[in-house]
């Protein structure tokens, strides 16, 4: 298996979907719409089948679901055929997106305001709903989600006095830990509490038998690749999505 289809594995396990179908090498994730990364097609091993006849199952599949077909495209010689289907049926790209890593440092500050539990807390919930402005109508799928969550988990909060001025999860599997939806306050960005969640998160990492870490940053999101890159991570790959709106198949 290839670097970048274990760094692929350890994410779709870091964040399952409400429901799961395999298909011949690919997995079909279902979330409700709620975030590309729980609503798309992955590819983790060759196919049996037609391409064609795949593309076609599997818009049927997000079509009955009511939701667009999404297919999660990443450098590896089983997206390649793929690739050039969904080039003829006029898939758009979107949510370019760099997977990032780093070994894991020996020391870390000693004076970061971090909190981080195994259990996902109502102010942990509260917190990440409100600082990712989600919708009221996805907010169960996010407790869904971080629910279902099987690997060493680390809901992460970081304090400045009494507020609340971030908030992450980590997830360790495999020597790895993962970082996702790290987020600050709006009120309270640009501050440094970034770069201080993270670290903490990554010390946690380390403390739950990590010696790697990895995380996915949007291309476009300049501030987040610039605060990850000074921390030494390093952009190994990137990936997207290619996207076809909701449809009637004839």
């Amino acid at each position: 298996m290839s670097f970048f289809r274990t760094l692929e594995e350890l994410s779709l396990n870091a964040w399952p979907a409400t429901r799961i179908t395999h298909y011949d090498g690919w997995v079909l994730r279902f979330s409700n719409g709620f975030t590309r990364r729980a609503n798309s097609v992955n590819v983790l091993c060759p196919s049996r089948l037609a391409i064609p006849t795949k593309v076609d199952w599997c818009e049927d599949q997000y079509t009955f679901a009511e939701l667009p077909t999404v297919f999660k495209i990443f450098p590896d010689e089983l997206t390649q055929d793929l690739t050039e289907e969904l080039d003829q049926r006029g898939y758009e790209t979107e949510g370019e997106a760099h997977v990032m890593t780093l070994d894991l440092p020996d020391s870390y500050p000693s004076n970061l305001e971090i909190t981080i539990s195994p259990f996902l807390s109502e102010q942990w919930y509260a917190d990440a709903v409100g600082f990712n402005r989600v919708v009221p109508q996805h907010h169960v799928e996010l407790r869904n989600i971080v629910e279902r969550i099987q690997p060493i988990c680390g809901f992460s909060t970081l304090y400045h006095g009494k507020d609340t001025v971030a908030v992450g999860l980590a997830v360790v599997e495999r020597d790895w830990v993962g970082l996702f939806d790290i987020v600050v306050s709006p009120e309270h960005r640009r501050k440094g509490f970034g770069r201080q969640i993270v670290q903490g998160m990554m010390h946690w990492g380390k403390e739950n038998g990590a010696n790697h870490c990895y995380l996915q940053a949007f291309h476009e999101n300049s501030a987040a690749m610039a605060l990850y890159q000074s921390l030494g991570f390093e952009s190994q790959y990137r990936y997207h999505y290619r996207s076809k709106p909701l449809h009637k198949r004839n």
